[in-house]
């Protein structure tokens, strides 16, 4: 119910936007000075004019017109990223055959502090214009223009204008300018738009200055550094919506180096990934009167390495990976070779130790390879593809529901639905049969191979880590679960004597795998929870399309478990083959991301009014997930 009282109070005060606007703590800047509600002061205006810099165009000389917004205080307007839910200012052209105009051209805002209505204790910046600024536009005209015609410029401007609460206007203007040979100056706008680019617009980054951006997962790291760098308070003010608005961004400023941590919107960047980062330097003035200066920025973003990834985050995902290979020993189809490798190694070697350890040792090296040779083709098929740092790719709903359908499947064939591969012991009896230290290696190669059908639940999770790791993190996860799985026979091969302590298999190593299924059974649950939360905002019934889908893929690994096994005639496996096939494609199909054909947008009372104005149906949908 909370919503919907928020709403009716809403309606009943008229106040919504910005809660509370702050004197920002950034040198330079004037702050923003705002009546309280109730104070019975006449309720002032923001006007905005269309001016030209020019009173006759040449043809095909680009020439700038400019809008001028005189702000009563205490209203105001926003820039292009204003740093909330403002709405931006948008116009409409209507201009003569042949004409183009370009895009808005923002001068510095003035950065103000603004508290979240939803927690008073959080606060962002808000990017904003007051008193009298001006926002230019360049058009280029026709090149088939005639000397001495008329020729009339039309466009209609939206804004919105705020204080405690905001308002919208929108105007029609109309400019009227001759055709001459050569460009005519204004005699009074061209040299103040002029003189007001030159003072209210960002500069050139110096060429002595570099700037770098990297991501890593959900935030985007900016660098700056220089011999020359300033030395007082020095903000950056993002362009793209895709970055969060927060108080500060500062995270580190030094003598030549400054940095600036940068979340992101996962939302935003799911449809609009954030390729650079374009925005503004801003550095205070020299004293509490002189205007900041600003510095045009637009870094391409690159990928964050191993090195920038936490020890210990990497430390405990190689610590699982190390302890995945090791619990890979326990399976039914592992367990009884190794037993029986170690004493093909006594036997090759008779009673020499150094023999034995040295058959070990090569055993080992194959296990290793053979992961490395499985992680390289893994990383050679992702250089195929965009290059992606860590956790970037779990920010596809595509990756995410792949991964979910890779747990589930797998954490089935672990509780014993299906079988894949063949029985391992029989290869592993074969292997020992091999003689010399290149068959010990080869046997370690074919181990890994021989393994596949209990490895594949535990190299599921290496797998999906293929996809968010750097080259460097994901190849040493990849040796972990070699060593982890090489571990034993190391050490059995070190001393032979411990094969006398191992327990005998049996029928507890089947109920030992299938409850290690259920730990896969809640990681494709928690990857089912994420990908809710990147698809439902836009349609909230692919959560539940992706459940029904996992059923329908479910009972497609049952059937083919059921009728596809080698005791069975090859009619029954082809039938129950291909029935399955279609159940588990029909199940992925049911689940996939779907995107609704209505765009969804947060209600709010005046956007509800706007729609109205202009006769747009509208349709309000209040419900409950339950």
């Amino acid at each position: 119910m909370k919503p919907l009282l928020f709403a009716c109070l809403s309606l009943l005060v008229g106040t919504h936007g910005i809660a509370q606007i702050e004197t920002t703590p950034f040198p330079g800047f004037k702050s923003l000075s705002v009546p309280k509600a109730g104070a019975g002061e006449p309720q002032p205006e923001v006007t905005a004019e269309l001016i030209s810099e020019v009173t006759a165009i040449a043809p095909g000389k680009p020439f700038t017109v400019a809008w001028k917004f005189v702000h009563e205080e205490p209203w105001h307007t926003y820039w292009s990223h204003p740093g909330g839910p403002a709405k931006p200012t948008k116009v409409t052209w209507k201009l003569p055959p042949g004409f183009t105009a370009g895009e808005f051209q923002f001068p510095i805002p003035v950065r103000t502090l603004v508290q979240s209505e939803d927690d008073q204790k959080v606060r962002r910046s808000s990017y904003v214009y007051e008193g009298t600024n001006y926002l230019f536009v360049d058009i280029d005209p026709s090149k088939d223009l005639k000397i001495g015609e008329e020729i009339t410029i039309e466009v209609k401007i939206n804004y919105q204008f705020c204080t405690t609460e905001c308002k919208e206007a929108t105007s029609v203007h109309r400019l009227t300018l001759q055709v001459a040979p050569v460009p005519v100056p204004h005699a009074e706008n061209a040299p103040l738009l002029s003189e007001f680019r030159k003072s209210h617009f960002p500069k050139t980054l110096p060429i002595t200055w570099k700037a770098t951006a990297e991501r890593i997962g959900s935030k985007v790291t900016l660098s700056l550094q220089g011999p020359d760098m300033p030395k007082g308070l020095a903000e950056f003010y993002p362009k793209a919506k895709q970055i969060k608005s927060k108080e500060s961004y500062v995270t580190k400023q030094g003598e030549s180096r400054i940095s600036y941590e940068l979340p992101l919107d996962v939302e935003q960047t799911n449809d609009n990934p954030l390729m650079e980062l374009p925005g503004l330097f801003v550095v205070a003035g020299t004293d509490a009167f002189a205007p900041p200066v600003a510095y045009e920025l637009n870094v391409p973003i690159t990928v964050g390495t191993a090195s920038e990834v936490s020890n210990m985050t990497l430390s405990y995902t190689l610590l699982l990976a190390f302890i995945g290979g090791l619990i890979l020993n326990l399976m039914p189809c592992v367990f009884p070779v190794i037993g029986l490798k170690i004493m093909g190694f006594v036997r090759q070697a008779g009673q020499d130790r150094k023999k034995i350890l040295l058959h070990g040792l090569m055993f080992s090296a194959g296990v290793l390879v053979c992961f490395w040779a499985l992680s390289g083709t893994l990383l050679f098929l992702r250089s195929r593809g965009e290059q992606v740092g860590w956790g970037f790719q779990l920010q596809s709903p595509w990756v995410v529901y792949g991964l979910m359908i890779l747990m589930f499947a797998f954490a089935l064939n672990m509780f014993g639905v299906f079988e894949i591969g063949t029985s391992a012991v029989g290869v592993g009896q074969e292997l020992t049969a091999k003689q010399g230290l290149s068959g010990t290696f080869f046997s370690g190669l074919l181990a890994v191979v021989v393994a596949t059908p209990c490895s594949a639940p535990f190299l599921a999770p290496a797998l999906g880590a293929a996809l968010t790791l750097p080259p460097v993190s994901f190849f040493s996860v990849f040796t972990m679960v070699g060593v982890g799985l090489a571990l034993p026979y190391l050490l059995l091969s070190a001393f032979p004597g411990l094969l006398k302590k191992l327990p005998k298999p049996g029928a507890w190593m089947e109920a030992f795998k299938q409850i290690m299924s259920f730990l896969l059974f809640m990681t494709a649950g928690y990857l089912l929870w994420v990908y809710g939360g990147l698809t439902a905002p836009s349609n909230e019934a692919n959560q539940l399309y992706a459940i029904l889908g996992l059923g329908v893929i479910g009972l497609g690994t049952y059937i083919y478990g059921r009728w596809c096994t080698p005791v069975h005639a090859g009619k029954t496996r082809a039938i129950g083959g291909l029935l399955a096939l279609v159940m588990v494609v029909g199940g992925i199909y049911m689940g996939s991301p779907k995107k609704d054909a209505l765009k969804w947008e947060v209600w709010t009372p005046e956007r509800v009014d706007e729609l109205r104005k202009d006769g747009v149906p509208v349709y309000i949908d209040f419900t409950a997930k339950w």
